[in-house]
């Protein structure tokens, strides 16, 4: 689907997600949704509720269903870009390339071999086999911590030109009818939001490995970072306030 392509069916659309908000049949799952709504919008991260004449002008709009998916005690709020055409007007010549399981082994690996591994039981190719290490290395311990960053789309906005994209349609229980509101920040459920984030994901730790010396990957929101206990502290620090 072009751009132009959903900007036609978006009228057509909108109907079809109206008519699809509502009740999930669970009271309570329904209140913890619109509460987790009017949250975000405390938040800066939503605007409204909204009426059309508020978005008119934005152009030709689109509206994206929000539904809860549970998650052990808590609810989680995602946003349905793929009923209102969004998601399949994306063209992308870029994929995601996270740093998975292989790569944190090979990071935990490579740290090990560098710091702890005894040097008689280093591997003839490793690139430490005739490389003596530093007497304030020896005895030290070598640890690991995931960094987790928070609420990770939330911290970025919606770019100008696409906040005609990114409006929402959500059921409120309270009037038993359902409410439009416009994303600030990339929403979860939008796979152009996935290629955003990790594009500053990446950025990030980029960041870290060059500027900070730091021995770290990610996996989408998540940085797995390796370190000697000597300096830990110091890393967790540069992270934290990073």
């Amino acid at each position: 689907m072009t751009q132009a392509e959903l900007d036609s069916a978006a009228p057509d659309l909108r109907k079809e997600v109206l008519a699809m908000t509502r009740s999930s049949g669970d009271a309570d799952q329904d209140t913890k949704l619109y509460d987790a709504t009017r949250d975000e919008v405390t938040k800066g991260w939503l605007l409204g509720p909204l009426v059309e004449a508020d978005l008119e002008r934005f152009g030709p709009w689109t509206l994206s269903r929000r539904f809860g998916v549970a998650q052990g005690s808590k609810l989680r709020a995602v946003d349905d870009f793929s009923v209102s055409g969004v998601n399949g007007a994306l063209a992308t010549h870029e994929c995601i390339d996270p740093s998975d399981v292989d790569h944190i082994a090979a990071n935990a690996r490579l740290h090990a071999d560098a710091l702890a591994t005894p040097p008689e039981l280093r591997s003839p190719s490793s690139p430490f086999a005739r490389v003596r290490r530093h007497a304030e290395v020896e005895g030290d311990a070598l640890l690991g911590r995931v960094f987790d960053i928070a609420s990770a789309y939330k911290h970025l906005a919606v770019c100008p030109e696409h906040r005609r994209y990114s409006v929402i349609s959500v059921f409120n229980p309270r009037s038993g009818r359902p409410e439009m509101y416009r994303q600030v920040s990339l929403p979860f459920g939008a796979a152009a939001a996935v290629i955003a984030f990790n594009w500053v994901a990446t950025a990030l730790c980029v960041v870290l490995q060059v500027l900070f010396a730091v021995g770290a990957t990610h996996f989408y929101d998540d940085f797995t970072v390796l370190e000697r206990s000597a300096v830990a502290d110091s890393v967790t620090e540069v992270i934290e306030g990073f």
